[in-house]
């Protein structure tokens, strides 16, 4: 496999963060004016609620559109195969999350829960189904294609959304901004991959996508217990306020990260697919990923460390102010969770999925265990226990891929370390700003501004200094994007 596939990989980097910068400042538009108008309570209620939603996702979308990415040859009856797999799937998930809500919902918080676990039970099918779809597009890398889609069915719900907040629909905002968002998703999706869909079930395709799929599920359920368990607990053990605290700081970091995390998804996972065989490609591509990772998220991390006071008050409002250690604390989450998918694209590109789903098992158990102790000490407790959870996990499958394609730690850890040599004086610099300035307003929005522009021309004119692997893979095109400015700014 040729390393011409990086390329594809970059350029389908490249298209994904367009669209992913442009639908990270419409998400944070969106919390901020969900969060000047709704309470803590109701962020809590809709964090139980949604930590019980993204585990029957999970559920129903079962891998199957995985199996179509990671799959070499395909025809249309494996597809429409996967299709009617998906369909059944979300069904039947539909029909047990209907069945189980009083049950559920006394469990977690309380009955009040039982009516919106069934509003949100409708959109699992649609959820499920659109896995296919989406899969067929990152399958033939139009990355960007599904980035539109994906930005165009946000902007429309979350504008629905709103509207409904305002006019008293408290945490049902959230769940209509969800349902329409996935419908719209679907309907597109299924509109623009050109895939007509059928029901047909062969049985040799119903082994192969269980063989890849099933233990994928089975990852996938683990490991939204491990994302969904922080809040599960704080639903269970502490109060509905505290979750909502928790949860609005938490939410707020991982709606960013998730949006960079399923750049690497899109784009790593089906060209590695492609080039699974070839150990040399697999290996240069791993440590290039980590080497990108190093020198554009530091600088992310660092935003959120020394500007969390400011971040809040812009995005959150005041009365979130409370919440600025913890999102300093869980600003460390950034480097370690991003390192961490690029990771299990990796081990899933390669079918190492029995690994994969252990790693998930031992991320839920350490999960339990830790917040078991330290639920009652505090949410700034619980925001270190999530930072140390990370770092342990993303040791963990570090050291195995690093065993499986024969790469020494030492050499990952050279390039992580290289990658981020940038970032030191902008470290010293934050530090002195934390403990020498008495942080008013407008010597926060003065810093962030220096701080941000100092950034902006160490990436656009020192590129060698942030790193070899930036300055050959990815300044190329930022110097492109900058030659076009320069083409409408002569005329």
């Amino acid at each position: 496999m040729s390393t011409n596939n990086f390329d594809k990989t970059i350029k389908g980097l490249s298209a994904q963060t367009i669209v992913t910068i442009l639908s990270g400042i419409i998400e944070i538009l969106v919390f901020s004016i969900m969060s000047r108008i709704l309470s803590k309570a109701d962020f809590g209620y809709y964090a139980a609620l949604n930590s019980i939603f993204v585990i029957f996702q999970s559920l129903s979308e079962a891998g199957i559109g995985a199996a179509i990415i990671q799959k070499k040859e395909i025809t249309n009856n494996y597809i429409n195969t996967a299709f009617s797999l998906a369909f059944l799937l979300g069904t039947f998930f539909t029909l047990l999350l209907l069945l189980l809500s009083n049950l559920i919902s006394s469990t977690i918080i309380d009955k009040s829960l039982e009516f919106p676990l069934v509003l949100v039970s409708m959109t699992l099918i649609p959820f499920s189904i659109n896995s296919i779809a989406r899969s067929l597009m990152m399958r033939e890398l139009d990355f960007f294609k599904y980035g539109i889609i994906k930005l165009v069915a946000y902007i429309v719900s979350a504008i629905v959304a709103i509207i409904y907040a305002f006019n008293g629909g408290g945490f049902y905002a959230f769940i209509l901004l969800n349902f329409i968002n996935v419908l719209l998703l679907m309907i597109l999706s299924f509109y623009f991959s050109r895939y007509r869909p059928k029901f047909v079930i062969k049985i040799g395709n119903v082994r192969s996508i269980v063989n890849f799929g099933g233990w994928l599920t089975l990852s996938r359920l683990i490991f939204s217990f491990y994302r969904q368990i922080d809040k599960l607990m704080l639903s269970k053990y502490g109060s509905i306020i505290v979750l909502g605290e928790f949860y609005r700081t938490k939410g707020f970091l991982d709606s960013i990260i998730n949006q960079f995390e399923s750049i690497f998804d899109t784009t790593l996972f089906p060209i590695l697919s492609k080039g699974q065989d070839s150990s040399i490609f697999i290996r240069s591509a791993f440590i290039k990923s980590i080497s990108l990772v190093g020198s554009v998220f530091m600088s992310l991390f660092m935003l959120f460390f020394f500007n969390a006071e400011l971040i809040i008050t812009i995005f959150l409002g005041d009365k979130w102010l409370d919440q600025a250690l913890t999102m300093r604390i869980l600003s460390c989450v950034i480097l370690f969770s991003i390192y961490s998918r690029i990771t299990d694209c990796f081990i899933r590109s390669l079918a190492y999925v029995k690994f994969y789903f252990c790693t998930c098992v031992l991320s839920c158990v350490l999960s339990f265990v830790v917040f078991y102790y330290v639920i009652d000490w505090g949410i700034e407790w619980i925001a270190a226990a999530v930072v140390l959870i990370s770092f342990v996990i993303f040791l963990i499958k570090l050291c195995y891929l690093a065993y499986k394609v024969d790469i020494t730690i030492i050499v990952i850890f050279k390039s992580i370390f290289k990658s981020m040599k940038y970032s030191i004086p902008y470290l010293m610099l934050g530090t002195l700003f934390l403990f020498y300035f008495n942080h008013n307003i407008g010597e926060r929005i003065v810093f962030v501004f220096l701080f941000s522009l100092m950034l902006i021309f160490t990436y656009l004119f020192l590129p060698r200094f942030v790193g070899e692997v930036y300055y050959n893979q990815l300044y190329p095109i930022v110097r492109k994007y900058i030659n076009v400015l320069k083409m409408f700014k002569v005329e």
